[in-house]
């Protein structure tokens, strides 16, 4: 659908006016809530066939995530006014503040810029500064993962991490700048409320004010629940020597139903799947069960 009706409304909504890029959020907002809803669903109907749920079980279940994405469509939709209406409209603005936030003085510019960034993991990172400069990319995209998750990112470990962005090996500028935090993380202990949960709360707005103060803008976080990865191998190694992301859904049975031990888990499973013994058991050192029985 994105490829046929995109050709369609790119002239139409340029002619009046209307910001692309706003149109293009609102568009794939409005294409990802029709396929997680009925009657055309296409991600529903295959969530429920993969995980043996009905389509109530699955509605009840996704009702958090089809009002965040409903929420995202109204604020692209505020976006997208035309530039003839003199708005330019905050997408964090709540509906009563739409009104504050296109007061008319502050028109939206003819053009948006955009950087290309790469994605750097840091001094240990196989890619170097100067690789990404060769690569013609504009700024970088990083995050102090060394740093354990709930535990405060001081000004000196920003500092640093923008100083590394900032130096080629030679020790010359790279006109290179951390543009986006990758990623904030959000503690387990935060997502469960449990243990130190209120402290790294506090933790993490004293995080973001430190970031702020050196001059980040752009912030990104992670709210996965439970896991990061839904994938079983992060470096499967392809006949051609390269390496990828696999999911293994028997190997991610074994996690789920004798590491994470989740209630029912195995009751909504292939009937085989996960019981056996084998490489899919022994291959997390946390495994406690090699040979688990018919029954496990």
């Amino acid at each position: 659908m994105v490829l046929l009706l995109t050709p369609i409304f790119v002239p139409i909504i340029t002619q009046v006016g209307m910001d692309p890029v706003h149109f293009g959020i609102l568009m794939m907002s409005i294409v990802t809530l029709g396929g997680m809803t009925w009657p055309s669903g296409s991600a529903m109907f295959a969530v429920c066939s993969l995980m043996n749920v009905s389509i109530e079980e699955y509605s009840i279940e996704s009702i958090p995530f089809i009002a965040a994405v409903g929420r995202s469509d109204r604020c692209a939709a505020l976006c997208a006014r035309p530039r003839a209406s003199g708005c330019r409209a905050s997408p964090l603005a709540a509906d009563d503040a739409v009104g504050a936030a296109c007061s008319g003085s502050d028109p939206i510019p003819s053009e948006i810029d955009m950087k290309q960034t790469w994605r750097w993991f840091g001094p240990h990172d196989l890619t170097s500064i100067d690789d990404i400069i060769q690569s013609g990319a504009e700024g970088v995209v990083s995050a102090l993962h060394h740093i354990p998750n709930g535990e405060v990112w001081t000004p000196e470990e920003i500092a640093l991490r923008q100083r590394q962005i900032g130096t080629r090996k030679d020790g010359s500028p790279s006109g290179l700048r951390w543009d986006v935090v990758e990623s904030l993380p959000i503690s387990e202990d935060i997502k469960q409320q449990t243990g130190d949960w209120r402290l790294h709360i506090a933790n993490y707005q004293t995080s973001l004010r430190h970031l702020a103060e050196a001059g980040l803008e752009v912030i990104c976080y992670n709210f996965m629940p439970v896991l990061d990865w839904t994938r079983t191998a992060l470096r499967w190694r392809l006949a051609h020597g390269g390496t990828c992301m696999r999911f293994e859904l028997n190997d991610f049975a074994a996690f789920d139903i004798h590491i994470l031990e989740r209630k029912g888990a195995g009751g909504r499973l292939p009937r085989d799947c996960g019981r056996g013994s084998g490489p899919a058991l022994c291959r997390y050192e946390r495994c406690p069960i090699k040979s688990p029985s018919p029954a496990a």
